[in-house]
């Protein structure tokens, strides 16, 4: 895009843009110019004393160099003369070609003391160097130089540019688009910010699950449930007590990353008779935000604040608008248990409390809980909402490795086309069209291995469905 398909056959070892040469007395490309004071003066440069060789006595060089040096044309006097030869000599077709009225490659290379970094010239240069970001602005080169040669690099400047070229305004005008510190500020306004953490030392593996609720004011409330292995954290001794302490954090970003949403908080457990740390064992945890419907990057986060180990997950996310007038349902909830007794409080909705299930993970003793919300149910003529539910559990023979992750399509298929192991309906009556419903399902039925519990909700008086699928394992 600067130079034009002319500087197709040129080699560039440093960055593209064109930074200033460091020959005293003009440019690079000069064709056809014979300068013996250069020469002179390079020679006087490489005339070695004892001092500067360690060897004692003047310093003679390579005879083999001085014959190489002869056959190019590069030398005088028997010392090598660095930057002597030019590269455009109208020794060739090449010469012939670029001071031909059609080429104009001089031209168009030819800005002052500038040039780009090839392999004619790569070390007739300022100091320079170049970071090139393949992620950013569908990729970007940064040019730094040390004009002053003080050791202070700043960006490349735009070139002294010349204007015997006819198309010179339009080049110009590239050039200035391609000018170090304009390509910087334009990546800034093109590229939000974004920051891909790196974690040090061992990672802390978790469990997590999720589901999303009506909020207010429009919103959604995201609630995140976190399993916290103890097999996975230091845990302290203090006297006869065991102590975690951790950090949840949780953050989304909208599709611009125009709008970040995050919430954290400490955690600390104390246990008296010891912390348990068999494997699949957790202490369930959760953090509750409201955000806005619409499409998000979740990233999901647990810090060991003992040992510093981190865990982070990350996942794009579809935040429900229960806004809509019409008929319907919010996620599954898992649950290990639900109890209408005192528990944590943050686990309490109304008058029951939901312990969180983030495993998904069921032994064969254990019964499946599970917890949803019902919107926007039609009252009939005498103000009365009447509703049916099903719940139906269908079991796969397949691996369930992956299963909570990215599952394959055959899979849901063949978990929708198989027979439910369980099956349970029911209707309800009542008078808001606002309800909260759960259940305690009992899975003796049921397969081991992966399992979909699928929730069907059926308005009775207009006659409209919805419903939710959740997968979990069960058995061993």
């Amino acid at each position: 895009d600067i130079y034009g398909p002319e500087a197709a056959f040129l080699t560039f070892t440093g960055p593209v843009f064109p930074v200033r040469t460091s020959r005293p007395n003009g440019s690079l490309f000069e064709p056809n110019r014979s300068n013996t004071s250069d020469r002179i003066a390079a020679s006087e440069a490489l005339t070695l004393n004892d001092e500067s060789d360690g060897l004692g006595g003047d310093a003679v060089l390579d005879p083999n160099i001085q014959e190489l040096g002869a056959a190019e044309g590069g030398f005088s006097d028997g010392f090598a003369v660095p930057f002597a030869r030019d590269p455009f000599a109208a020794d060739g077709a090449l010469g012939s070609r670029l001071n031909s009225e059609t080429g104009k490659l001089n031209t168009r290379l030819q800005f002052g003391k500038y040039a780009p970094v090839t392999i004619d010239n790569e070390i007739d240069t300022v100091p320079w160097e170049t970071w090139t970001y393949t992620q950013l602005n569908g990729g970007i080169e940064i040019t730094f130089t040390d004009e002053l040669g003080n050791g202070r690099f700043a960006f490349a400047p735009l070139p002294e540019a010349t204007y015997e070229d006819v198309d010179a305004i339009n080049y110009i005008a590239r050039m200035t688009e391609h000018t170090p510190e304009v390509v910087v500020q334009n990546t800034i306004s093109r590229s939000p910010d974004f920051y891909r953490p790196g974690l040090p030392g061992d990672v802390l593996n978790f469990y997590y699950d999720l589901a999303n609720f009506r909020g207010s004011d429009g919103q959604t409330t995201l609630e995140v449930y976190y399993g916290i292995p103890p097999e996975q954290v230091e845990v302290e001794q203090v006297a006869d007590s065991s102590f975690i302490h951790v950090q949840a954090a949780l953050a989304l970003a909208d599709e611009g990353h125009t709008a970040i949403y995050r919430t954290a908080q400490e955690l600390f457990f104390q246990s008296g008779q010891g912390v348990q740390q068999t494997k699949g064992a957790f202490i369930p945890e959760l953090l509750r935000t409201q955000i806005p419907p619409g499409k998000y990057e979740l990233q999901v986060q647990l810090k060991d604040l003992i040992s510093g180990r981190v865990g982070l997950y990350r996942q794009t996310l579809v935040i429900e608008d229960y806004r809509p007038g019409e008929l319907q349902m919010s996620g599954i909830q898992l649950a290990s248990a639900i109890s209408d007794t005192a528990s944590n409080a943050k686990f309490r909705k109304d008058d029951i409390w939901i312990i969180p299930m983030p495993t998904r993970n069921y032994a064969t003793d254990q019964n499946a809980h599970a917890y949803f919300e019902i919107y926007n149910l039609q009252q009939n003529e005498f103000g009365q909402t009447r509703y049916k539910v099903q719940y139906l559990i269908r079991s796969s023979s397949m691996p369930s490795v992956g299963v909570f992750g990215a599952v394959a399509s055959g899979l849901r298929s063949l978990l929708k086309s198989s027979k439910p192991q369980v099956s349970i309906t029911y209707e309800q009556l009542g008078r808001e069209e606002f309800e909260k419903e759960y259940v305690e399902i009992d899975l003796s039925k049921a397969k081991p291995g992966v399992n979909a519990l699928k929730i069907i909700i059926t308005d009775l008086v207009n006659g409209k469905s919805v419903d939710q699928e959740v997968r979990f394992h069960y058995g061993e």
